[in-house]
Protein backbone atom coordinates (compact mmCIF):
# COMPACT_ATOMS: atom_id res chain seq x y z
CA UNK A 1 0.00 0.00 0.00
CA UNK A 2 2.85 2.43 0.80
CA UNK A 3 4.55 1.65 -2.51
CA UNK A 4 1.34 2.26 -4.42
CA UNK A 5 0.78 5.51 -2.51
CA UNK A 6 4.26 6.82 -3.35
CA UNK A 7 3.79 5.93 -7.02
CA UNK A 8 0.38 7.61 -7.19
CA UNK A 9 1.81 10.78 -5.60
CA UNK A 10 4.65 10.87 -8.14
CA UNK A 11 2.20 10.27 -11.01
CA UNK A 12 -0.14 13.01 -9.78
CA UNK A 13 2.73 15.52 -9.54
CA UNK A 14 3.92 14.48 -13.02
CA UNK A 15 0.49 14.95 -14.61
CA UNK A 16 -0.05 18.31 -12.94
CA UNK A 17 3.36 19.73 -13.89
CA UNK A 18 3.28 18.38 -17.44
CA UNK A 19 0.76 21.11 -18.43
CA UNK A 20 2.72 23.75 -16.52
CA UNK A 21 5.90 22.78 -18.38
CA UNK A 22 4.10 23.03 -21.73
CA UNK A 23 3.16 26.62 -20.81
CA UNK A 24 6.72 27.33 -19.67
CA UNK A 25 5.54 28.01 -16.14
CA UNK A 26 8.16 25.70 -14.58
CA UNK A 27 11.78 25.32 -15.56
CA UNK A 28 13.20 22.38 -17.48
CA UNK A 29 15.37 21.46 -14.50
CA UNK A 30 12.34 21.16 -12.22
CA UNK A 31 10.54 19.19 -14.92
CA UNK A 32 13.43 16.74 -15.23
CA UNK A 33 13.42 16.18 -11.46
CA UNK A 34 9.68 15.42 -11.58
CA UNK A 35 10.14 12.95 -14.44
CA UNK A 36 13.05 11.25 -12.62
CA UNK A 37 10.94 10.91 -9.48
CA UNK A 38 8.15 9.20 -11.44
CA UNK A 39 10.63 6.90 -13.21
CA UNK A 40 12.15 5.94 -9.84
CA UNK A 41 8.75 5.12 -8.37
CA UNK A 42 7.82 3.06 -11.45
CA UNK A 43 11.05 1.02 -11.24
CA UNK A 44 10.67 0.67 -7.48
CA UNK A 45 7.11 -0.55 -7.89
CA UNK A 46 8.12 -3.01 -10.62
CA UNK A 47 11.11 -4.34 -8.68
CA UNK A 48 9.10 -4.86 -5.52
CA UNK A 49 6.32 -6.64 -7.44
CA UNK A 50 8.93 -8.93 -9.06
CA UNK A 51 10.51 -9.62 -5.65
CA UNK A 52 7.11 -10.43 -4.14
CA UNK A 53 6.32 -12.79 -7.00
CA UNK A 54 9.66 -14.61 -6.62
CA UNK A 55 9.14 -14.86 -2.88
CA UNK A 56 5.70 -16.36 -3.47
CA UNK A 57 7.20 -18.92 -5.86
CA UNK A 58 9.93 -19.74 -3.35
CA UNK A 59 7.35 -20.12 -0.60
CA UNK A 60 5.30 -22.43 -2.82
CA UNK A 61 8.39 -24.62 -3.41
CA UNK A 62 9.15 -24.69 0.32
CA UNK A 63 5.54 -25.51 1.14
CA UNK A 64 5.60 -28.36 -1.40
CA UNK A 65 8.83 -29.71 0.12
CA UNK A 66 7.38 -29.46 3.61
CA UNK A 67 4.22 -31.26 2.48
CA UNK A 68 6.31 -34.04 0.90
CA UNK A 69 8.35 -34.34 4.11
CA UNK A 70 5.15 -34.58 6.14
CA UNK A 71 3.81 -37.27 3.80
CA UNK A 72 7.08 -39.22 4.14
CA UNK A 73 6.92 -38.95 7.94
CA UNK A 74 3.30 -40.09 7.95
CA UNK A 75 4.19 -43.08 5.77
CA UNK A 76 7.03 -43.97 8.15
CA UNK A 77 4.67 -43.67 11.11
CA UNK A 78 2.14 -45.91 9.35
CA UNK A 79 4.86 -48.52 8.79
CA UNK A 80 5.89 -48.32 12.45
CA UNK A 81 2.28 -48.66 13.56
CA UNK A 82 1.70 -51.64 11.27
CA UNK A 83 4.90 -53.30 12.57
CA UNK A 84 4.09 -52.55 16.18
CA UNK A 85 3.11 -56.17 16.76
CA UNK A 86 6.67 -57.20 15.85
CA UNK A 87 7.91 -55.36 18.93
CA UNK A 88 5.46 -57.08 21.25
CA UNK A 89 5.84 -60.41 22.98
CA UNK A 90 2.52 -62.05 23.74
CA UNK A 91 1.73 -64.98 25.99
CA UNK A 92 -0.59 -67.81 24.90
CA UNK A 93 -2.64 -67.51 28.10
CA UNK A 94 -3.78 -64.84 30.51
CA UNK A 95 -2.42 -64.74 34.03
CA UNK A 96 0.20 -63.26 36.29
CA UNK A 97 3.73 -62.75 34.92
CA UNK A 98 6.44 -64.14 37.20
CA UNK A 99 10.10 -65.18 36.84
CA UNK A 100 10.63 -62.34 34.38
CA UNK A 101 14.05 -60.68 34.48
CA UNK A 102 14.54 -58.69 31.25
CA UNK A 103 18.03 -57.62 30.18
CA UNK A 104 18.34 -54.59 27.90
CA UNK A 105 19.64 -55.56 24.45
CA UNK A 106 19.36 -59.34 24.94
CA UNK A 107 17.96 -61.41 22.08
CA UNK A 108 15.90 -64.57 22.45
CA UNK A 109 15.56 -67.63 20.26
CA UNK A 110 12.23 -69.11 19.21
CA UNK A 111 10.90 -71.39 21.94
CA UNK A 112 13.18 -69.94 24.61
CA UNK A 113 11.48 -69.22 27.92
CA UNK A 114 11.71 -65.59 29.05
CA UNK A 115 9.23 -65.68 31.88
CA UNK A 116 6.39 -67.59 33.44
CA UNK A 117 2.66 -66.96 33.34
CA UNK A 118 0.74 -68.21 36.36
CA UNK A 119 -2.68 -68.99 34.93
CA UNK A 120 -5.70 -68.48 37.11
CA UNK A 121 -7.61 -71.18 35.25
CA UNK A 122 -6.51 -74.63 36.42
CA UNK A 123 -3.02 -75.79 37.41
CA UNK A 124 0.19 -76.37 35.53
CA UNK A 125 3.28 -78.36 36.44
CA UNK A 126 6.83 -77.48 35.40
CA UNK A 127 9.41 -80.28 35.47
CA UNK A 128 13.17 -80.42 34.94
CA UNK A 129 14.19 -83.51 32.95
CA UNK A 130 17.62 -84.99 32.22
CA UNK A 131 18.80 -84.12 28.69
CA UNK A 132 19.13 -87.85 27.96
CA UNK A 133 15.35 -87.93 27.44
CA UNK A 134 15.15 -84.85 25.20
CA UNK A 135 14.32 -86.82 22.04
CA UNK A 136 11.94 -89.17 23.85
CA UNK A 137 9.58 -86.67 25.47
CA UNK A 138 6.89 -85.17 23.27
CA UNK A 139 3.70 -83.18 23.63
CA UNK A 140 0.80 -85.45 24.61
CA UNK A 141 2.94 -87.89 26.62
CA UNK A 142 1.17 -89.09 29.76
CA UNK A 143 2.53 -89.09 33.28
CA UNK A 144 1.34 -89.45 36.85
CA UNK A 145 1.86 -87.95 40.29
CA UNK A 146 0.86 -89.06 43.75
CA UNK A 147 -1.17 -86.52 45.75
CA UNK A 148 -2.88 -87.25 49.07
CA UNK A 149 -2.82 -90.97 48.41
CA UNK A 150 -4.33 -90.66 44.93
CA UNK A 151 -2.73 -91.19 41.52
CA UNK A 152 -3.36 -88.16 39.31
CA UNK A 153 -2.80 -88.31 35.53
CA UNK A 154 -1.01 -85.42 33.80
CA UNK A 155 -0.08 -84.70 30.17
CA UNK A 156 2.89 -82.93 28.61
CA UNK A 157 1.67 -79.75 26.88
CA UNK A 158 4.98 -78.04 26.11
CA UNK A 159 8.62 -79.04 25.72
CA UNK A 160 11.23 -76.29 26.07
CA UNK A 161 14.33 -77.78 24.36
CA UNK A 162 16.88 -75.37 25.80
CA UNK A 163 19.32 -77.38 27.95
CA UNK A 164 20.74 -75.79 31.08
CA UNK A 165 23.03 -77.66 33.46
CA UNK A 166 22.19 -80.94 31.72
CA UNK A 167 18.42 -80.52 32.03
CA UNK A 168 15.53 -79.18 29.98
CA UNK A 169 12.05 -78.10 31.00
CA UNK A 170 8.62 -79.53 30.24
CA UNK A 171 5.20 -78.22 31.19
CA UNK A 172 2.30 -80.51 32.13
CA UNK A 173 -1.42 -80.07 32.77
CA UNK A 174 -3.77 -82.18 34.86
CA UNK A 175 -6.10 -84.37 32.80
CA UNK A 176 -8.77 -84.42 35.51
CA UNK A 177 -11.09 -81.46 36.00
CA UNK A 178 -11.43 -82.41 39.64
CA UNK A 179 -10.63 -79.60 42.08
CA UNK A 180 -7.39 -80.61 43.83
CA UNK A 181 -7.05 -77.58 46.13
CA UNK A 182 -3.40 -77.06 45.15
CA UNK A 183 -1.23 -74.07 45.96
CA UNK A 184 1.43 -72.35 43.89
CA UNK A 185 4.93 -73.65 44.57
CA UNK A 186 4.07 -77.24 45.51
CA UNK A 187 6.56 -79.90 44.38
CA UNK A 188 5.72 -83.38 43.07
CA UNK A 189 7.60 -86.35 41.77
CA UNK A 190 6.35 -86.89 38.22
CA UNK A 191 6.60 -90.29 36.55
CA UNK A 192 6.43 -89.97 32.76
CA UNK A 193 5.22 -93.02 30.85
CA UNK A 194 7.57 -93.26 27.87
CA UNK A 195 6.11 -96.57 26.64
CA UNK A 196 3.68 -99.31 27.58
CA UNK A 197 4.62 -101.42 30.57
CA UNK A 198 6.71 -104.44 29.54
CA UNK A 199 8.84 -106.82 31.52
CA UNK A 200 12.39 -106.56 30.23
CA UNK A 201 15.75 -107.88 31.39
CA UNK A 202 18.32 -105.22 32.23
CA UNK A 203 21.90 -105.10 33.52
CA UNK A 204 23.72 -102.19 35.15
CA UNK A 205 25.92 -100.06 32.96
CA UNK A 206 29.66 -100.59 33.34
CA UNK A 207 33.04 -100.22 31.71
CA UNK A 208 32.82 -103.67 30.03
CA UNK A 209 30.93 -102.14 27.11
CA UNK A 210 33.97 -100.10 26.04
CA UNK A 211 35.87 -103.30 25.13
CA UNK A 212 33.01 -105.54 24.02
CA UNK A 213 30.77 -103.02 22.21
CA UNK A 214 27.87 -104.77 23.94
CA UNK A 215 28.41 -108.05 22.06
CA UNK A 216 29.64 -110.25 24.94
CA UNK A 217 30.43 -110.29 28.66
CA UNK A 218 31.49 -112.68 31.43
CA UNK A 219 28.74 -114.57 33.25
CA UNK A 220 29.57 -115.86 36.74
CA UNK A 221 29.42 -119.63 37.01
CA UNK A 222 30.56 -120.73 40.44
CA UNK A 223 34.18 -119.62 40.79
CA UNK A 224 34.56 -118.89 37.11
CA UNK A 225 33.51 -116.17 34.69
CA UNK A 226 32.42 -117.65 31.36
CA UNK A 227 32.42 -115.56 28.21
CA UNK A 228 28.97 -115.38 26.61
CA UNK A 229 27.65 -113.58 23.53
CA UNK A 230 24.79 -111.15 24.17
CA UNK A 231 22.69 -108.58 22.37
CA UNK A 232 21.79 -105.24 23.96
CA UNK A 233 18.82 -103.01 23.15
CA UNK A 234 17.68 -99.72 24.61
CA UNK A 235 19.48 -97.92 27.40
CA UNK A 236 19.09 -95.15 29.93
CA UNK A 237 21.69 -93.45 32.13
CA UNK A 238 21.81 -96.47 34.48
CA UNK A 239 20.90 -99.69 32.59
CA UNK A 240 21.15 -101.63 29.34
CA UNK A 241 18.25 -103.68 28.03
CA UNK A 242 19.28 -107.29 27.27
CA UNK A 243 17.61 -108.81 24.22
CA UNK A 244 19.57 -112.07 23.93
CA UNK A 245 22.19 -114.15 25.76
CA UNK A 246 21.09 -113.79 29.41
CA UNK A 247 18.23 -114.90 31.60
CA UNK A 248 16.84 -113.62 34.84
CA UNK A 249 19.11 -114.52 37.77
CA UNK A 250 22.37 -114.60 35.80
CA UNK A 251 25.23 -112.82 37.54
CA UNK A 252 27.54 -110.81 35.29
CA UNK A 253 30.81 -108.90 35.56
CA UNK A 254 30.39 -105.29 34.37
CA UNK A 255 33.80 -103.83 35.30
CA UNK A 256 36.54 -103.10 32.74
CA UNK A 257 37.66 -105.94 30.43
CA UNK A 258 40.77 -104.11 29.27
CA UNK A 259 43.04 -107.00 30.34
CA UNK A 260 40.70 -109.83 29.34
CA UNK A 261 39.65 -109.12 25.76
CA UNK A 262 41.24 -112.36 24.50
CA UNK A 263 40.23 -114.49 27.51
CA UNK A 264 37.41 -117.05 27.22
CA UNK A 265 37.12 -117.88 30.93
CA UNK A 266 38.07 -116.12 34.14
CA UNK A 267 39.12 -117.74 37.39
CA UNK A 268 37.37 -115.74 40.10
CA UNK A 269 39.29 -115.80 43.41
Amino acid sequence: ALIEHDYNDAKRVYDMNAKLFEKDIISRNDWNLIKESLRFQEERKSNIRTSIQKEKQTNQVQISQINRSIQTMEMSLDILRSNKKNFLITAPVSGRLTSFEPILGKTFQAGESIGRIDSREGYKLSAQVDEFYLEKIRVGLKGQIEYKGKTVIVSVVKVIPEVKSGRFQVELLFDSKEELALQDGLSFGVKLILSEKNKILVIPKGSFNQETAGKWLFVVNGSNGVRRNIKLGRENPSYYEVLEGLKQGDKVITSSYADYKEVEELNIQ
